[in-house]
Formats: C-alpha cells, sequence, structure tokens
C-alpha cells in the first residue's frame, strides 16, 4: 500500500502510454540501450560492471549519440 498525496496515476504512469522501440549497441566500448530519435540515439540504459563507465558524462542516460558515432 502506497501512502501518498501524489496521484497514482503520476505515481504508475500511463499503463497505455507504448514506449519507443529499444536496442542494445556498442558505444565507446561500453553497452549501452538506445531508442532512437530524430537527434540520433538517446541512452536509455548503461550495462556496464565497471564503475568508472557510470561516471563518464557521454554514457549518461539522456545523453545522445549521433549514428556516425555509434562504433
Amino acid at each position: 500500500m502506497i501512502h501518498s498525496i501524489i496521484p497514482m496515476d503520476v505515481i504508475f504512469g500511463d499503463s497505455n502510454a507504448t514506449l519507443a522501440p529499444r536496442q542494445m549497441m556498442q558505444y565507446k566500448g561500453q553497452s549501452v540501450e538506445v531508442s532512437q530519435t530524430e537527434n540520433g540515439y538517446k541512452i536509455e540504459r548503461l550495462m556496464s560492471t565497471d564503475p568508472k563507465s557510470y561516471l563518464d558524462p557521454a554514457l549518461q542516460v539522456g545523453c545522445f549519440v549521433n549514428y556516425s558515432q555509434k562504433a
């Protein structure tokens, strides 16, 4: 049970909303999950066991990757 003044639809979001399709790619030697946008690819998740990878600003969630930078 959740005791909150925030409405449940804000907490759990819209169950009918569709997420952009995601795909895995290698970027800067790391595995990242990205979604395609008109600006290139947006990093949605970083999958790494190296703590230093999470400190790299270029690998943070929300950053954009151009297709030409993919490799």
